[in-house]
């Protein structure tokens, strides 16, 4: 399918508009997989032949729905620079995205839900156009402030904490609560603002030190155990639960090979080495599996994270270990990582709200950052810790999906700055982060020379330029 240039002029036919209309409602309430041509030209009122004559099928009306939201929200922030002086452009188009997500939910529904739940093709270009908005954004973010003091907020992390903070408003019909919520995101993004004269971190910075930073190690994955043929010697009880966690790691291997849509109980019964009568005896249903997996790994990650966090005593070192611990889990079970951001969409609201319950739980390792903030001035506002999940998340979400979770040990530096700056400030946070860089720089060094052969400290990935 060839792709037209986005624009926000030349508005489409009567006939079409009503069926782009239609892709949207349906699929905002009935998810992709619901919006059926049959379903969309119901709600459009046209026929099947009007429908033919516009799109060659689902796959393309739903994505010029998708891009006709796109182009609405970028006409509408094109509109704010147009009309409003530049120091209050920031504030300004925040509050007008809000309030275009509060006055067409559906339309949000589609652009922040039902795109990660269709076709590879599609969410292909949803990446091309969420870089155009986070260069709209990029440039939001060097105005509105005296030169030298822009928010250092990555802007990937600014664009997935918004989305974040909508989709749980979303999810609990409280769209209508977004724009009261302007001031506090934007206060959020103002805790970002370095001291004066301080030379911009571009998101390009932080993206060649994730490059260069990655800790290397050798993952060994444990091989699934078989019970025995014939009557199992194990009670029943523990062969039942040997059984439900062998399905629940197959689920979790053929759902990440084929996708959730395109997987069957089928797959994962022959991935588990169990009938389909095993399958049926622990889970209802394929959606039941992905939820139990989708819940362990959130359970695992959490776990992994919380017994490094309280393995330290201060908090920014409990920051960096919580951290350094989650995206090792994530690099060393890359099939979770990806079920756990590829496919929850696919999979339904229910896995959607689980994502952001088990999400907003590892917001109770910034209660130490709350007491670090008294030396900096006036409380954070409460939507932060929100944000803050949400902006992490989002960083993560975009290095598996573009480069896989075996990279996203790279990414420490960049979110342990997201995570502390708001509490500690810009020059406190770089300061304990370029420490923590360099020793383990000094840590590389010293293993290679104590192993002759292995690779030099450059090839390890740690030495780097903290920039």
């Amino acid at each position: 399918m060839q792709e037209a240039p986005l624009t926000v002029s030349s508005p489409p036919s009567h006939p079409r508009e009503q069926l782009l209309a239609g892709m949207i409602e349906v699929a905002s309430a009935s998810g992709y997989a619901g919006a059926s041509v049959a379903r969309v030209i119901e709600r459009a009122g046209t026929s099947r032949r009007t429908f033919y004559s516009h799109f060659s099928g689902r796959e393309e009306c739903f994505v010029e729905a998708y891009r006709s939201v796109v182009a609405r929200a970028l006409e509408a922030t094109v509109d704010v620079v147009r009309k409003v002086p530049s120091k209050e452009q920031p504030r300004a188009i925040l509050a007008t995205l809000l309030e275009g997500v509060a006055s067409d939910p559906p339309a949000a529904r589609l652009a922040l839900f039902e795109v990660y739940a269709a076709p590879p093709a599609v969410r292909a270009q949803h990446e091309r156009l969420v870089w155009q908005l986070e260069a709209e954004l990029e440039r939001c973010l060097r105005c509105g402030w005296p030169e030298g003091e822009a928010p250092q907020l990555p802007v990937r992390a600014l664009r997935a904490a918004i989305e974040d903070v909508v989709s749980n408003r979303l999810l609990r019909e409280e769209a209508e609560a977004l724009p009261s919520l302007a001031d506090d995101l934007f206060a959020w993004v103002e805790a970002y603002r370095p001291p004066p004269r301080t030379e911009p971190l571009h998101q390009g910075r932080w993206d060649r030190m994730a490059e260069s930073f990655p800790l290397h190690f050798k993952v060994s994955e444990p091989a699934e155990g078989l019970l025995p043929r014939g009557r199992s010697a194990l009670p029943p009880e523990l062969a039942a639960s040997e059984r439900r966690a062998r399905i629940i790691g197959a689920t979790i291997r053929a759902t990440a090979a084929k996708g959730y849509s395109a997987v069957t109980v089928a797959d994962i019964a022959a991935a588990a080495r169990v009938t389909k009568a095993a399958f049926y005896s622990q889970f209802g249903s394929k959606q039941e599996a992905f939820l139990a997996a989708q819940r362990r790994g959130l359970e695992e990650s959490l776990a992994a994270a919380a017994a490094a966090f309280y393995g330290e005593s201060e908090w920014l070192d409990r920051v960096w270990a919580g951290l350094r611990a989650l995206l090792r889990y994530l690099a060393e079970n890359p099939e979770a990582a990806v079920l756990g951001v590829r496919e929850v969409h696919a999979a339904g609201e229910e896995a959607i709200r689980l994502q952001h319950d088990i999400r907003n739980a590892f917001t109770l390792f910034l209660e130490g950052g709350h007491r670090q903030r008294i030396n900096i001035g006036k409380p954070l506002p409460s939507i932060s810790p929100e944000a803050l999940a949400g902006a992490n998340h989002g960083l993560i979400r975009r290095q598996i999906l573009s480069r896989g979770a075996e990279g996203t040990p790279g990414l420490l530096p960049q979110l342990v700055y997201v995570t502390v700056t708001p509490f500690v400030g810009h020059e406190e946070a770089m300061a304990f982060i370029v420490e923590k860089v360099e020793a383990g720089s000094r840590g590389a060094r010293e293993a290679a020379s104590a192993w002759p052969g292995r690779a030099s400290p450059g090839r390890t990935g740690l030495a780097v330029d903290p920039g």
